[in-house]
């Protein structure tokens, strides 16, 4: 288990991420290599590994911790346990440790609050544990109950980030930036399961939450590229199932928000933008609504002209 903590440690959970650094890559591939090798050698034994391991190796207080985690949901404030639950869970999906659902809440709950250092790991633009917390969910014997825990569990918080301006508080929770960024990856496994019903009750109250946080943050970074995401899988993927061809309406839901880079951006276009790059099948938005057909026609033709 040493071994292979420290595998997922020192790449920052994200094994396979290509730095573009020859050296840098090459050494991941051999850390890649090297915890492959661990769990075929002693496949056995990994398949023996269980909870009460992962409490023991990571310093887990599932009992002690109950108490601390309850007034974190309340409050919304994250806090910092002694134990490591984000290690505990990144090893524990690495390997596929079987969790009855009590303990896979445990973990999941325990990683997404308390304020590790695995919260500022990043695999390209995604924190990295947003990946592995996707992944644990999906793992769930009931996915949309899972779901329904963890945005529980995230309401005061969400509620307290968007009043951090009148609070006078500073910083960012990077609870709530792992919570949003998430989604796209568990509705993108939820619908390659086929289960777009699922699928459907998790984007729309993801997108409440990212609609209400682009009029409320102070620089809403996270959920503008998070909105963006969930457009196109409502388009592209959800409309088609639940025939509410009402994407065009959802836009002018949108603002216009100030990004960290210096400069305003209007959400509905940075939409349209990224819908134009992910959608094939063009001919079923021109017969099911022509209005956002043609906006998507003319943002199309506003890129290609010289500035």
């Amino acid at each position: 288990m040493g071994a292979l903590a420290y595998m997922i440690y020192s790449t920052r959970g994200a094994l396979e991420q290509k730095s573009g650094n020859e050296l840098a890559d090459a050494v991941r591939d051999v850390k890649l290599r090297f915890l492959d090798e661990i769990v075929d050698r002693y496949e056995l034994d990994c398949g023996n590994l269980g909870y009460d391991d992962l409490v023991r190796f990571f310093n887990l207080n599932p009992v002690g911790d109950t108490e601390q985690l309850e007034r974190m949901q309340e409050t919304g404030l994250s806090g910092r346990l002694v134990g490591c639950y984000a290690d505990a869970l990144m090893l524990a999906r690495r390997i596929e440790i079987k969790l009855t659902e009590t303990q896979l809440w445990s973990l999941t709950r325990g990683a997404l609050l308390s304020n590790d250092i695995s919260h500022y790991w990043a695999t390209r633009d995604l924190p990295t544990l947003s990946l592995y917390l996707a992944d644990a969910i999906c793992s769930s014997e009931d996915v949309c109950g899972m779901w329904t825990r963890v945005s529980k569990a995230m309401r005061q918080a969400l509620y307290r980030e968007s009043r951090q301006y009148y609070l006078g508080a500073s910083g960012r929770s990077k609870s709530v930036e792992l919570y949003l960024c998430l989604v796209p990856s568990l509705i993108e496994n939820v619908i390659d399961d086929k289960r777009l019903a699922d699928a459907y009750e998790i984007w729309r109250e993801s997108w409440n939450a990212c609609v209400t946080a682009l009029y409320s943050w102070t620089i809403p970074s996270v959920p503008f590229h998070i909105v963006q995401f969930l457009f196109v899988y409502k388009v592209v993927h959800l409309s088609p199932y639940t025939k509410e061809w009402d994407n065009d309406q959802l836009l002018s839901q949108l603002p216009v928000v100030w990004l960290q880079a210096g400069r305003f951006e209007k959400v509905a276009a940075a939409c349209l933008k990224t819908l134009a790059k992910n959608l094939q099948n063009r001919s079923l938005l021109m017969a099911n609504e022509p209005k956002l057909f043609n906006r998507l026609i003319a943002i199309e033709h506003d890129s290609e002209q010289p500035k």
